[in-house]
């Protein structure tokens, strides 16, 4: 980009500037062959340049202080949003746009205005939950529900904590009624620390004895050393005890 200004001068024309690259100062990438904007605002407010657009980061981003630099970002969104409790931590943080741009300049002086515009149709989010009783699992499901276009949606989803048996149960049936309404829904194995903890009051009540009732407690016992496959397997005993009772 420096090598492409140099030696211009200001001029009444309109001169836009279209780069692709890391800008110093800008994202994490580890690369010597950054973007210096310090060289290019000069030349932005001189009227040797009336708009500078870049591509590399697939989100949406206005750079320094003349408001005439910017990312456009990607058409369509390429990778995850990192969202928390509601909140959002970082990933791709706002890609699916195009830019509209508009130039008025009278001599050397111009002014710039930028318009986004959604171009995106697709979601992809990477979410995470901590859980402790029903009431905490029927918000996450209620989230869930309220994604407005589920079949273009991509979730990929993290729960930590200790539920009980039944608040495990309904946890389970609702993931498993929501996954084929968007497009994927599915846990990162990696980051899941969701365990299987029942009070004594639940086990009292289960309609289950001898060898169904040892294996339930045996199965637990695993479950809650983050065994998910004890986990799944006290959950579906768990379901049948209660239809057969």
């Amino acid at each position: 980009c420096a090598r492409a200004v140099r030696g211009l001068e200001p001029t009444e024309r309109i001169r836009v500037l279209v780069g692709h690259g890391a800008v110093e100062g800008f994202g994490d990438e580890d690369t010597a062959a950054v973007i210096d904007i310090g060289v290019l605002e000069p030349l932005l407010r001189d009227g040797t340049l009336d708009y500078v657009a870049l591509g590399d980061t697939h989100s949406t981003h206005s750079l320094g202080r003349t408001g005439k630099i910017w990312y456009s970002g990607s058409p369509e969104t390429t990778d995850y949003l990192e969202r928390g409790a509601g909140e959002v931590a970082g990933g791709e943080v706002d890609s699916g746009n195009a830019l509209v741009v508009s130039v008025d300049k009278q001599g050397t002086n111009s002014t710039v205005e930028v318009e986004k515009a959604a171009t995106g149709s697709w979601a992809f989010e990477a979410r995470s939950w901590e859980v402790a009783d029903a009431a905490d699992v029927d918000a996450v499901l209620a989230e869930l529900r309220e994604y407005p276009v589920k079949d273009r949606t991509v979730i990929k989803y993290a729960l930590t904590g200790t539920l009980g048996l039944e608040a495990t149960g309904t946890l389970q049936r609702g993931l498993e009624a929501l996954e084929p309404v968007f497009a994927a829904l599915y846990p990162r194995e990696r980051l899941m620390s969701l365990h299987l903890e029942p009070d004594e009051e639940e086990m009292e009540n289960l309609p289950l004895t001898g060898f169904a009732q040892d294996a339930m407690r045996e199965l637990i016992g695993q479950a809650a050393e983050d065994n998910a496959t004890a986990r799944d397997a006290a959950n579906l005993l768990f379901r049948l005890s209660k239809e057969v009772g």
